[in-house]
């Protein structure tokens, strides 16, 4: 504890409950509702673990500290992560959820990248299967790209034989005609990953042409039924009609469409089901009917 560096944090402040919640473990309480049940499934509060995301250990210290320490006023210069090697590629293990960001801050900066298919146990750890190589651009200014997301590289001579050739890619995020955080939420995740993202609302959908526009869709978590058919909404005053439906039989038969080009559709739960059934997927959900 006593190490150089450490951080000290005072809970004697206003802002105390935030910091025992944030950094300390929690302990979810097992509430079931009246007559018994299963117990009520927690929600954000537990996902508040900043410590086991970030492999940082936390102690909880009652006495006071002895030693020198220095009032910060703002955040430390934490270390900058490794890059090792040599040469005019580098490699970005794709287990870093930073990497994207790195790839596409390349790919818009005119460089160059593509993707194994194979490991190569012996240039390390990072280039593991799936891992990006990303060269045409100086390492003076690759670098630094990867140091903004805490990224690490392996600096290597050339991309390995069969490696995939990744070029940038717009991505469309269905959002429907009423507020739904789901689809803000992957939006918002895309563009911290640095993909050109737009938003595709019922029309976009179904007009013609989806796939000039981008190359990937994704739908977030909604029935399939709201999505063609759109929310029954009961409201003191209509909604206007330009707000009512979903992307109807027109947009379902543009999303085959665009799929059956060469598109990629992706779904998140019910949404994911519907378009296995409306695609004619050779796959099956063993969850389906499942209980909790």
């Amino acid at each position: 504890l006593g190490m150089p560096g450490t951080v000290v944090i005072p809970t004697a402040q206003p802002l105390r409950q935030y910091v025992v919640e944030v950094l300390e473990r929690q302990s979810y309480p097992e509430v079931t509702p009246e007559g018994g049940g299963e117990i009520l499934l927690p929600y954000d509060i537990t996902a508040w673990s900043i410590p086991l995301a970030f492999g940082v250990d936390v102690v909880r210290v009652e006495d006071a500290l002895a030693g020198d320490s220095v009032l910060l006023g703002e955040p430390p210069a934490w270390p900058d992560p490794p890059t090792e090697g040599a040469g005019a590629w580098a490699v970005c293990d794709a287990a870093q959820v930073g990497c994207y960001a790195v790839v596409n801050r390349v790919l818009a900066e005119g460089g160059e990248v593509c993707r194994s298919t194979r490991p190569r146990p012996h240039e390390g750890p990072g280039a593991a299967p799936g891992s990006f190589y990303m060269g045409g651009i100086a390492a003076e200014r690759l670098v630094p790209l990867a140091k903004r997301d805490g990224v690490r590289l392996l600096l290597t001579g050339a991309p390995p034989a069969g490696c995939r050739a990744v070029r940038p890619q717009t991505v469309a995020v269905y959002h429907p005609d009423f507020g739904l955080e789901d689809a803000g939420w992957v939006r918002f995740v895309l563009e911290q990953a640095g993909f050109p993202t737009t938003v595709a609302h019922n029309g976009d959908i179904a007009a013609k042409g989806l796939l000039d526009r981008a190359k990937v869709v994704v739908f977030p978590p909604l029935e399939g039924k709201v999505i063609v058919d759109g929310a029954s909404r009961r409201s003191a005053v209509p909604m206007p009609p330009d707000y009512r439906g979903g992307i109807g039989s027109a947009g379902l038969a543009e999303v085959a469409r665009f799929f059956e080009a060469g598109g990629t559709v992706s779904g998140f739960g019910p949404s994911a089901e519907w378009l296995a059934e409306a695609l004619s997927l050779p796959g099956t959900n063993p969850l389906r009917g499942a209980a909790r």
